[in-house]
């Protein structure tokens, strides 16, 4: 016997038709009955009658669908997920294609061929349940920072991309570099400022380079030592609140972030074939950090916005530098970073000794020595006895010791006066 697979629609339809050519109901009746036209009902009952049940089946069931692809858009996009985005995920490869050619091929549809064409890709593995947090209602009322390591370019070494992202709107800016140091955490953050202006708040990890610890913190208060980060007293010099975040999951709006940038932007670069951090760099800010806010953004709740204003150039050179204190020797010199500076005489206020001096190190690199308001002029200085030990170990370096050859005239001379006397 043949199967003949119809739709829950077309199963409804087949009492109402048996009723009719049984002649209990009239096909008035019928199309009342199944909310059909007369005129429909009566092809449908004429159908049955010639054609028996498959009569009643979709006239188009097992022919190529109207809205179907065409082959050459198959082909390109199989191209893709075999050649140079091997390993990509469907939704990926819609929106590589779509920035191609300009055409939209759905991801379910893309991911349909994959299985049917057998090619691999990263499934999204199912997460633990953790309780839902309400976005912040306001842009700019808190930014999520954080690093991810990878092999961003396919290395032997990670590098660290550093992201940041507002918790009300998702939008982002990101930043690679070798690691998740002060310097290039402040760098993203006056990026952030000078873009979009001052936010009210940070959500940040417990790390050295955004806060310490709680143990840290009373160890460090125990010794009398400072307490508050570089980035955490930039981030005081702006207003900014500073929140400890004590797990991933509580901030996992970056978090998810760093994932879209794990799948995507590797592959990206590979694309590109980009090897190097300014190439990558100078992808993220010319191009693709806008493709993902385009893409990832949203609007948020309310429209006001709480970013305060930024600095001016001028002021922000100080403000997004890092700030450190040393003590001021008896003969006016400071020691910073196995330099020695000699503090000039030509300065009107000179720090006492055993005072300490606040040194300033700009973004640019820029060394600024400041006791209380005033900036000091210095000049790097190299003292004599250390640059006569030097010299004197690289004389004793260079140095060998003369060993004289086999037939010398001193060896010569030795060796005939020995046997003269063997003789005798």
């Amino acid at each position: 016997m043949k199967e003949i697979r119809m739709s829950e629609k077309e199963l409804k339809r087949v009492e109402a038709v048996e009723r009719v050519i049984k002649g209990e109901i009239s096909i008035r009746e019928m199309s009342e009955m199944i909310n059909m036209s007369y005129r429909q009902s009566k092809r449908i009952v004429s159908r049955r009658r010639k054609e028996g049940l498959e009569g009643l089946c979709h006239r188009n069931r097992g022919k190529p669908s109207n809205r179907r692809y065409k082959e050459d858009i198959r082909s390109e996009v199989k191209e893709l997920y075999e050649g140079k985005c091997k390993g990509w995920g469907p939704t990926h490869i819609s929106d590589k294609y779509y920035e191609n050619k300009g055409v939209r091929v759905s991801d379910e549809t893309i991911r349909q061929w994959m299985l049917k064409d057998g090619a691999e890709y990263r499934k999204r593995k199912s997460k633990k349940h953790l309780s839902w947090r309400e976005r912040k209602r306001h842009f700019g009322e808190m930014v999520q920072i954080d690093g991810s390591f990878e092999k961003w370019l396919k290395g032997e070494e990670r590098e660290c991309l550093l992201v940041m992202i507002d918790d009300a709107t998702s939008k982002r800016m990101a930043m690679l570099c070798k690691e998740e140091t002060t310097r290039d955490a402040i760098i993203l953050l006056k990026k952030w400022v000078m873009k979009y202006g001052v936010p009210k708040a940070i959500y940040a990890d417990y790390k050295n380079v955004y806060l310490l610890d709680k143990k840290t913190k009373r160890r460090l208060e125990e010794k009398g030592e400072e307490t508050e980060t570089q980035f955490g007293k930039v981030c005081r010099k702006l207003g900014i609140e500073i929140i400890g975040a004590h797990s991933p999951q509580a901030k996992g709006r970056v978090e998810r972030a760093n994932g879209v940038f794990q799948d995507r932007f590797i592959k990206e670069l590979e694309y590109r074939d980009i090897k190097t951090i300014e190439e990558a760099n100078q992808f993220l800010e010319e191009r693709y950090l806008d493709f993902l806010n385009d893409k990832f953004s949203v609007e948020a709740e309310s429209e006001v916005d709480y970013h305060r204003k930024a600095p001016s150039e001028k002021g922000s050179e100080m403000i997004f530098a890092i700030e450190e204190e040393r003590m001021v020797s008896n003969d006016w010199t400071v020691r910073y970073e196995g330099k020695i500076y000699q503090i000039l005489n030509c300065n009107k206020n000179l720090p006492p000794v055993k005072s300490k001096i606040k040194i300033i190190t700009t973004l640019e690199g820029k060394i600024k020595f400041i006791y209380r308001d005033w900036e000091m002029e210095t000049k790097e200085i190299f003292p004599k006895e250390k640059r006569g030990k030097e010299e004197e170990a690289l004389r004793k370096k260079k140095k060998k010791k003369h060993i004289p050859s086999a037939n010398h005239p001193w060896k010569r001379d030795f060796f005939l006066s020995k046997r003269a006397e063997e003789r005798k």
